[in-house]
């Protein structure tokens, strides 16, 4: 996709969209589907570097910090195809890569597993690349990654933390979260886990509430609501994803996003310290941990 370059802060209400205007002076920003960042996206204001975070928590982003736990080369997050498992490799020899995601919440043909952080396996990936396909999470890094000036990060319950940490130290000033949601509306797992970054990014950086915009506000509400995670469990049980998933046998990763259970003991510990930062590749954008960015 065309990359999109930030406005830079107009402060003339005659020059500048009325978007523009009303988040001029915002530090932090959410949108809760893709839909919802494309339309705002091109009215962010260009302060300073921006790290965008990436959360589909139920289950595509926990999935892919899962698969980051266990050291892989990186990670090419694609949109779902409809070719199967014949792919070409994008880069490297075909047995450099290994694929895995789903569709409608059911694991893709030719994937070592679907889209769940309980398939994860150490040794399942080793060294080598992954090729994930996802529906929603998948888009909104789609549309993540096509800012100028920005960091982007994949973040899920297990990593806040982690991520605040890394964001602040690669010299970001404002934090956008974008989430997966579910087919272009919101869910209250994505709400949830962005506001409890925002809830992070205001306690290392000392902004106040009244610099998060309008839905960004509305996430760290929804994350106040629910500050005890048995009372979230219990909701998002039967909330719309969980619906789903238990449609196709897999109600059980709601317990496995938020507590661990069913997840590799291991893999689980290794995930609060786990990053993916957004890099360039042989001109093709992956996920590479950050230990290993930093090696390489």
């Amino acid at each position: 996709m065309e990359k999109i370059t930030l406005p830079e802060k107009d402060n003339s209400v005659l020059k500048a969209p009325a978007q523009a205007v009303a988040l001029a002076d915002f530090r932090a920003f959410y949108s809760a589907s893709p839909n919802a960042f494309e339309a705002k996206a091109p009215h962010l204001p260009c302060q300073d570097k921006v790290a965008i975070v990436v959360v589909d928590a139920l289950r595509a982003t926990t999935s892919w910090v899962a698969i980051g736990a266990t050291g892989p080369r990186g990670i090419l997050i694609k949109i779902k195809s409809k070719e199967g498992a014949g792919l070409p490799a994008p880069f490297a020899p075909d047995g450099e890569w290994v694929r895995a995601g789903e569709l409608h919440g059911r694991p893709i043909n030719g994937g070592v597993m679907g889209n769940s952080p309980t398939e994860v396996r150490s040794g399942m990936f080793g060294s080598r690349w992954v090729r994930f396909e996802s529906t929603n999470g998948a888009r909104a890094v789609e549309l993540a990654t096509t800012i100028d000036n920005a960091e982007v990060y994949i973040g899920c319950f297990q990593n806040i933390g982690s991520v605040v940490d890394a964001a602040i130290k690669d010299g970001c000033g404002s934090l956008v979260v974008v989430a997966g949601g579910f087919y272009g509306s919101a869910t209250i797992e994505d709400n949830v886990c962005a506001g409890r970054f925002f809830k992070e990014w205001i306690a290392r950086t000392g902004i106040s509430r009244q610099d998060l915009d309008d839905e960004a506000r509305i996430a760290l509400a929804t994350a106040d609501a629910f500050p005890d995670n048995r009372e979230l469990l219990a909701t998002l049980k039967g909330a719309q994803v969980a619906r789903l998933l238990r449609e196709v046998g897999r109600e059980s990763d709601v317990d496995a996003i938020i507590t661990g259970i069913g997840v590799d003991p291991q893999i689980w510990d290794r995930m609060h310290s786990t990053v993916l930062r957004y890099s360039t590749h042989e001109g093709l954008g992956v996920f590479v941990p950050v230990n290993q960015m930093e090696v390489a």
